[in-house]
């Protein structure tokens, strides 16, 4: 999950060292004005983040969230508890509520997430830990909701309660490997998918999804997610994908899609043979890193490459490169590529060459940035 707000870098930023049901806020009502609640107060929604108000501040029990969102109109929720372990977490506030769009909720103990199946606005859920694992009782689906992120990396997590969640048009999952993954098969209006996990799971049901257009599937430090990609065949929507960390040696299945510009398949250590993306012509950020490649030649065609990193693959020859109009960074390092001439006349910003025999790069375009 690439550039995602379900980084555990962000996740720990937010919630290091919360111990309660993370609910802040001014003393006075606000009035009708966008607002946000989160671990450190009430405040203004910036993106993905709630940036607390200037004032006094007050920590609210959950039975007191009620008059809370009565007193301003509230867009964004974030709610972090690990306390009383052993009693549910009660949400009832939240039923009804029809202001608030993004409810993020991280929960270590039982929890009770059906009031959220009344929350009439809301539009996106992150679910974390517990609440993560207490995703059957959002069935039937919550009606509105359309992006969906699970944090739960320790775990496996079972999917199958969203086959009714129609609606839903992204879904992040951060788990140790997913099952029920047949009932992403009903998920038809899903754009974006983004998976990651150390367990390989069975994928084929996102054959049929043909609104993808964003497909993330990576493995976890050394563990693969998948080791046949086949199922992506018809999806020809797709702009964007990202399966490294994987046991690939086939990448056929992103043979013709029109509109594919960005491939990443590093850490894939069994794939050697990359013919399939020549026809990948709107192809503009490829990255190889630690794969088998060795053979550069179906890059040869595609005039809008951009970025191409190939560090530490057993790459020797570049000459495919040479001629490409828009190659502007290309990564090198640890390869046993000796002569950059290829290179020659392209608009390079950015070449690294550390860990190479490159001696020559006096036909580098002036100005650009050279590691060596």
């Amino acid at each position: 999950m690439t550039t995602s707000s379900f980084a555990p870098r962000r996740l720990r930023r937010v919630f290091s060292g919360l111990t309660t049901a993370a609910a802040l806020l001014l003393a006075a009502p606000l009035g009708a004005i966008e607002t946000c609640i989160g671990p450190f107060g009430l405040g203004m929604p910036q993106g993905d983040a709630c940036r607390p108000f200037e004032g006094n501040r007050a920590k609210i029990r959950i039975d007191a969230l009620a008059q809370t969102l009565t007193d301003t109109t509230v867009s964004r929720l974030r709610i972090v508890s690990d306390d009383a372990p052993d009693s549910t977490f009660n949400l009832s506030a939240l039923a009804g509520n029809e202001t608030i769009r993004h409810l993020d909720i991280f929960r270590k103990g039982p929890v009770d997430l059906t009031p959220i199946l009344e929350m009439k606005g809301l539009k996106s859920l992150s679910l974390s830990s517990d609440a993560a694992l207490a995703l059957a009782q959002l069935a039937p689906a919550p009606i509105g909701i359309e992006a969906l992120r699970i944090y739960i990396p320790g775990e496996p997590l079972d999917v199958s309660p969203l086959a009714g969640w129609h609606g839903l048009r992204i879904l992040d999952t951060y788990t140790a490997g997913l099952s029920g993954t047949q009932a992403l098969s009903n998920l038809t209006a899903l754009e974006r998918v983004h998976i990651k996990q150390g367990a390989q799971s069975d994928f084929s049901a996102l054959a049929g999804l043909t609104a993808l257009r964003d497909l993330s599937i990576e493995g976890v430090l050394g563990r693969a997610a998948l080791d046949d990609i086949g199922f992506a065949t018809d999806l020809v929507r797709l702009e964007k994908v990202d399966f490294s960390g994987n046991q690939i040696s086939d990448i056929t299945a992103l043979a013709a899609k029109p509109v594919l510009r960005i491939v990443t398949l590093s850490e894939n250590r069994r794939l050697a043979d990359i013919s399939a993306l020549a026809s990948a012509k709107a192809l503009s950020v490829l990255q190889l890193r630690r794969t088998d490649v060795s053979d550069l030649s179906p890059l040869a065609g595609l005039s809008e490459l951009r970025i191409l990193w190939l560090g530490r693959a057993p790459v020797s020859d570049i000459e495919p490169l040479r001629g490409l109009p828009h190659l502007g960074g290309v990564e090198l390092s640890n390869t046993g590529v000796t002569d950059v001439s290829a290179l020659g006349g392209a608009p390079i910003k950015h070449l690294d060459l550390r860990g190479t025999a490159v001696t020559d790069t006096s036909m580098i375009a002036a100005g650009a940035k050279i590691k060596k």
